[in-house]
Formats: C-alpha cells, structure tokens, sequence
C-alpha cells in the first residue's frame, strides 16, 4: 500500500520504478479496492444491503456515485505517476463483490435484482474511469470463481473435524450444508457467466 496522491507523494520515485520496470519491457499495473463492509474505523461502511453484523449499512445512489468518482481521481493518479494499466479488485468479498454476486445482493432498486441491474455500478465506476483517463491505461479486473462456494466447502471440512456437535448434530448439519453448496454452485455459475459477458460488452 503507497500514497498515490501527486499532492503530497514523491512523483521521481514512482517514474524511477517506471524506468527500471519498462526497460525490461514490463508493465506496472495499481491495484484499487474499496473494503466496503470492512473499511476501517473511521470510514464509512458501505454494502450493497444493510450488515448490521459488520456496522455496515445499504449504500445509497449518492453512496455510489462518489466511490465511482474517487475511483476515478485515483485512476488519474495512476496515469500521472505513468503506471501502464489498473487491477480493480471486485472479488472476495469486498464492496464491488456485494452489488455482484445475488448471494449478496438483495437489493429492489436499479442496483439489485438481474444481472443488468448488479452490474450497473462496476459499470458506473469503469466509466468513470474511462472518462476521466480515457484509453491511457489498461484495466484488469479481479473477478469471483467461487463466492460462497469455498465458505461452504470450508465449513464441511470443519464439521468433520468438530467435536462439540453430536455425531447426529453433525449428519443434519452436513445435509443442509451440502443443500446450500448445490444451490451455490448453481447460482454461482450463472452469475459469473452473465457478469464476465456484461463486462466485456462494456469494455469493447
């Protein structure tokens, strides 16, 4: 983690990474990521429905409108320290990931509901960029394979290696865990086709 701001960072350090990365060809790419439900104390926290356990709440539209815009600022940090391209981290659990994944998003309005409408916001922020920089930098976006898939699978391992539940507590538990990885897969594999499609649209 590095300040980026060209307010208060030292830019001759950054174009002397550049210099060294690029005369062996390579590129260098910021990675961007907002914690949404997990930020720290002290920054708000955000996601796509209200987290009572996590202090976070349902993000508004005006929510939204301004983290696309800070995506944006930064973005124009990273074109002005002379990075190549920008990794947008919309996975594992974080706030992008929230709006994505309908194991997480509840949502009636314009944000919640079919794959169209879960993508409106990654779309608003890649647009955002892309208007602020425009085809100066590469985007790569880091996207789920799995969701809940993995936390499920995780907690069928520990239940084999429980020894507070009965042997029959254990038995009824495993059979409503393995349920919801059914469901999960399904949901899962649905969704990470439509979004990857949707996102390419976008982008080309």
């Amino acid at each position: 983690m590095f300040n980026l701001n060209p307010k208060t960072c030292n830019q001759m350090n950054f174009q002397r990474l550049q210099r060294a990365v690029h005369a062996f060809n390579g590129k260098t790419f910021v990675e961007y990521i907002h914690g949404g439900p997990y930020m720290r104390a002290g920054f708000k926290k955000i996601s796509a429905d209200d987290e009572p356990h996590l202090g976070s709440r349902a993000a508004t539209r005006e929510d939204l409108e301004e983290v696309a815009r800070l995506f944006g600022e930064y973005a124009h940090w990273a074109q002005i320290a002379n990075f190549d391209g920008l990794m947008l981290h919309f996975a594992h659990g974080w706030l992008i990931n929230y709006f994505l994944s309908p194991l997480t998003n509840h949502r009636t309005d314009e944000f919640g509901g079919s794959v169209e409408n879960r993508c409106r916001f990654p779309l608003m922020i890649l647009k955002e960029i892309r208007r602020v920089v425009g085809d100066s930098l590469l985007i790569e976006l880091r996207l789920n394979g799995t969701d809940k898939v993995l936390d499920i699978q995780n907690s069928l391992e520990n239940l084999k290696r429980d020894r507070i539940y009965t042997a029959e507590e254990k038995q009824k538990r495993a059979a409503e865990l393995k349920k919801e990885l059914e469901k999960a897969k399904e949901v899962e594999a649905k969704n990470k086709a439509e979004v990857a499609k949707l996102i390419a649209e976008a982008e080309s």
